[in-house]
């Protein structure tokens, strides 16, 4: 039997390479229901050119490779899929999940908040909590965090006015009508009312996260004594492997000084979004790129994101390395070095950088690459969800960095020629795509925000950039229902201030989109600090598709054009 449930969808390009296919507006378990109906749909159908999928509350985020399938080729396949969608999805069974839970105390220190707040005995707040099943709407806000609905209006509660700054793992908070479970240590603003014990988010386990979207979810009211012996029971025998455990790992590097913020940094994870983990990967790929072809790497091997302040690095074994992006100064044994540039190092140098120029960001390679463990298919480091790269965090002193033993240095070095150095200045300009929330603005909101500059502000991050500039006026507030964020997307909230998404993006959000750079600008957002001015223009989907044509032609044909030196 065919459905005929799924033919009011509405289908909105997100900037060049997804589009969001909506089933309503509303936290509805049935629209819900639909979006998962697509997206299983999706992934037993196997398109060729369909890369990941993003379920959310009411719409599915459809990543596509544009290289190798048109939007509107994209759109017509998923429409197929749409209005074949079997109609007995809804009747399927959903896995189901027993979450215990240790309500009150030190564990869940807003009880009394909710309980006052309507009039409730702290029992009774349990209760009400543990008596119903509540569905996994999606999952997001960070790695493995799952929005759990509805409460009932019995204990609704809104969040904190101010955020704390640290949530302990497990807690299980209250938002409105929502509950959720935070899988990691984070900032948050829920009503904290317990804490499980169960861990929610692995890297190791074959599927990442214990719940999936789609999932229903009861919690059990749990004693102290329970709660330790189920947690003693989950962490009994981790461990974290050290970076020189890899397989066919080098001495490379023994950090003196860490710097501002140095990470390890690769091209960044795909195919994890709808568990919460976004991309992450260089800000500067076209950086990084470079620096690994001067050393002879595949594009893809992982270097040091050095930010703003550089580190001190001891070198612990002979070396290829080059170091390309921003301009910091480097000096091997406080001698200049030059950028763009092959350079050999000795057992026993000292490479360090001096002071910073220009850009924001450099990429230090190494001939064979940094050898850290691989963690959902990258190397790159995800400081927010501890993932990647050295224990998922920044570098520090006295930290020991692999390379690999197989790494020969190259008898000849590379350079690239001065005229195809980028230029990195403070006005920045990018071209963008506008929507896929273009409704909620008004016209004279888009023309302030396409002929306004906005300055960069001091909270400029991996995860993206706030701006002050001319107010962008929207047709209502700027929350939106919750879906999915890619980087390069540029959310207004009520401020009416754009924020631009970068590579630590969380992967759903609930602020109107107002465009999204086109990905073959992204890297030129990825060297912006705080004070540059950033620019956007408007380009159409043709206009952004051979731009990222072009940006890939370049990439392919730079390589020709270095020039070969002696080293």
């Amino acid at each position: 039997m065919i459905s005929h449930l799924y033919s009011q969808a509405k289908y909105k390009p997100f900037g060049d390479k997804a589009l969001i296919v909506e089933f309503g507006n509303a936290i509805n378990p049935e629209i819900n229901r639909k979006v998962h109906a697509l997206h299983e749909a999706l992934a037993n159908a196997h398109l060729l050119g369909i890369c990941e999928c993003v379920p959310t509350y009411c719409s599915l985020l459809i990543i596509f490779d544009p290289l190798r399938l048109a939007c509107e080729d994209a759109v017509a396949a998923v429409k197929k899929l749409e209005h074949k969608l079997d109609v007995d999805y809804s009747k399927r069974k959903p896995r189901k999940a027993t979450i215990p839970v240790v309500y009150g105390s030190e564990f869940g220190p807003d009880l009394p908040v909710v309980a006052d707040y309507h009039g409730l005995s702290e029992r009774e707040v349990i209760e009400v909590h543990a008596e119903r099943e509540y569905l996994v709407y999606m999952i997001g806000f960070i790695v493995g965090f799952p929005y759990l609905g509805e409460l009932e209006d019995r204990i609704a509660t809104p969040r904190h006015e101010t955020p704390r700054i640290r949530v302990p793992e497990g807690s299980v908070g209250i938002a409105e009508k929502q509950t959720g479970i935070y899988p990691r240590e984070a900032p948050g603003g829920w009503q904290i009312i317990g804490r499980t014990p169960l861990k929610l988010f692995d890297p190791s386990w074959p599927v990442p996260t214990l719940l999936q979207a789609g999932d229903l979810v009861k919690f059990k009211p749990i004693s102290t004594t329970e709660f330790q012996r189920i947690r003693g029971k989950a962490t009994h025998g981790e461990n974290k492997s050290s970076i020189m455990e890899q397989t066919g790992s080098v001495k490379l590097f023994r950090v003196i000084k860490s710097g501002f913020f140095t990470t390890v940094q690769d091209l960044g994870r795909a195919g994890f979004l709808r568990f919460g983990v976004p991309t992450s990967g260089a800000m500067d790929d076209f950086s990084f790129q470079l620096a690994n072809m001067l050393v002879g790497n595949s594009p893809n091997d992982a270097c040091l994101e050095i930010t703003v302040i550089g580190p001190e690095l001891e070198a612990l074994s002979a070396a290829q390395i080059a170091i390309c992006g921003g301009d910091l100064s480097p000096l091997v044994n406080d001698e200049k070095v030059a950028m763009w540039h092959t350079t050999n190092i000795e057992k026993g140098d000292v490479v360090s950088f001096e002071k910073f120029r220009n850009g924001c960001r450099a990429y230090l390679s190494v001939r064979g690459g940094v050898n850290v463990p691989v963690v959902l298919g990258s190397r790159s480091t995800y400081t927010r969800g501890q993932l990647g790269g050295v224990e998922g965090r920044q570098l520090k002193k006295d930290d020991i960095l692999g390379g690999f033993e197989s790494a020969k240095i190259l008898a000849h070095g590379l350079a690239v020629p001065n005229d195809l150095i980028p230029d990195f200045n403070s006005e920045i300009h990018v071209n963008v795509l506008l929507g896929p929330h273009l409704d909620r603005f008004t016209l004279k909101g888009v023309e302030t925000f396409l002929s306004s500059p906005y300055v960069v502000t001091l909270e400029a991050v991996r995860m993206g950039y706030r701006t002050e500039g001319p107010i962008i006026e929207l047709k209502t507030k700027g929350e939106v229902i919750s879906d999915a964020i890619l980087p390069g997307a540029v959310q207004v909230p009520s401020d009416g201030k754009p924020i631009v998404m970068m590579k630590d993006a969380q992967t759903t959000g609930g602020y109107a989109k107002i465009a999204a750079v086109v990905t073959s600008d992204i890297h030129v957002l990825g060297q912006a600090k705080p004070n540059d001015t950033v620019h956007f223009h408007k380009v159409s989907l043709a206009e952004a598709h051979d731009g990222l044509h072009e940006y890939q032609e370049k990439l392919k044909t730079m390589r020709k054009k270095l020039i070969s030196t002696r080293v």
